[in-house]
């Protein structure tokens, strides 16, 4: 069986960090841990992942939601926003964005499990 690679854009390292420990307990394959849009543009280059885990606010210039669509347009990479923004306007933002998901932190293992396998189900 082939893990499923997934890149983690996050700006806060103790949320990442719990985040990659539970995806690996999960049997994924967490590539890195990015804090920036401009840093995980220029890991791109590098890395494909199957799934990028995009959080809406990140060191840098760009924001999540200019990330993803640079992403989406160079890549074509799925991507599945985590945030703890959850009022209607940054909500909105993301529905507009070519993002193919959203769940609000704090996360529950779970469902983010259940959503990983049906975004990447979807996309295959």
């Amino acid at each position: 069986m082939t893990r499923i690679n997934i890149l983690i854009v996050e700006d806060e390292m103790v949320i990442a960090l719990n985040l990659k420990m539970q995806l690996e307990n999960l049997l994924y394959n967490v590539l890195d841990i990015m804090d920036s849009g401009e840093k995980t543009i220029k890991k791109l280059e590098d890395v494909k992942p199957d799934l990028i885990l995009m959080d809406h606010t990140l060191k840098g210039e760009l924001d999540g939601i200019q990330t993803t669509e640079i992403i989406t347009q160079k890549y074509k990479i799925p991507i599945l926003y985590i945030t703890a923004q959850n009022d209607q306007s940054t909500l909105d933002k993301i529905k507009n964005s070519s993002a193919i998901g959203v769940l609000t932190k704090p996360l529950y293992i779970h469902e983010l499990d259940k959503t990983i396998q049906t975004i990447l189900n979807k996309c295959n």
